[in-house]
């Protein structure tokens, strides 16, 4: 074994450690009333989208990103990078720091978690960090979102893409929402305008979800009993 080697690891990994600590210290102690803990998981493809998607809706938020600092190397935009603090929780210490300042978090969210993170949130898994500190904050009445840039179009229960309908919708039925930060439609649409024969079905308010609707004008429409039950479930509100 290459002793200098070694010594040169530890000490990487120390200053490492030690930095990460005053980087939450700071944050725990700055005068911030919008604080907002994003979490990172390995392997998410296009961060700096999501980052700078999210830092644009908490403009006057501060953030602070837990998960492998070292994939954010070159990909935040320079204006980002004095508003944005960065912690990596592969250490199980810098983990214990993030989580005993969860108070102070106004919001909880999680960008582009894969299929296996979806399925652990979905049926209440918290073995895992990342998982542990979402399911928390729904325990703790904290708005808690999971940003995606794809949203299934349409409900379906065949391959893949209903696979994740499936489980997008037990996770907002948790409590956490799902937000598409690629979506094209406005969260406010009118069903006089698409649907043409005045008639809203379950299908439609399928798609509407699918699509990132969150509220549809519904006076000049028939909403069947079935399409009523599925707007409640997945959180769509009706206006009449």
């Amino acid at each position: 074994m290459d002793v200098d080697l070694l010594i040169d690891e530890i000490t990487k990994n120390v200053v490492s450690r030690l930095k990460d600590e005053m980087c939450i210290r700071a944050f725990d102690e700055s005068k911030s009333e919008n604080r907002i803990l994003v979490l990172l998981p390995e392997n998410v493809l296009s961060i700096g989208k999501f980052l700078n998607y999210v830092k644009g809706k908490y403009e006057d938020g501060e953030l602070l990103v837990a998960g492998n600092v070292e994939t954010l190397d070159g990909v935040l935009k320079p204006e980002l990078s004095n508003s944005i603090t960065c912690v990596n929780i592969q250490d199980k210490h810098i983990r214990h720091k993030v989580g005993s300042i969860f108070d102070s978090y106004k919001e909880v969210c999680c960008i582009a978690p894969g299929i296996k993170l979806l399925e652990n949130i979905a049926k209440g898994d918290d073995s895992q960090f990342i998982e542990y500190l979402l399911l928390q904050g729904i325990l703790h009445k904290k708005p808690t979102t999971i940003y995606v840039d794809y949203m299934p179009n349409g409900i379906s229960s065949d391959g893949l893409m209903g696979k994740v309908s499936t489980l997008f919708r037990e996770i907002e039925a948790s409590g956490i929402k799902v937000e598409n930060i690629d979506r094209q439609t406005d969260a406010v649409i009118s069903a006089e305008k698409v649907y043409q024969d005045g008639l809203i079905t379950e299908q439609d308010i399928d798609e509407m979800w699918a699509n990132g609707v969150t509220e549809v004008d519904c006076s000049r429409c028939i909403v069947t009993p079935l399409a009523k039950d599925r707007a409640k479930e997945l959180s769509i509100t009706l206006k009449y």
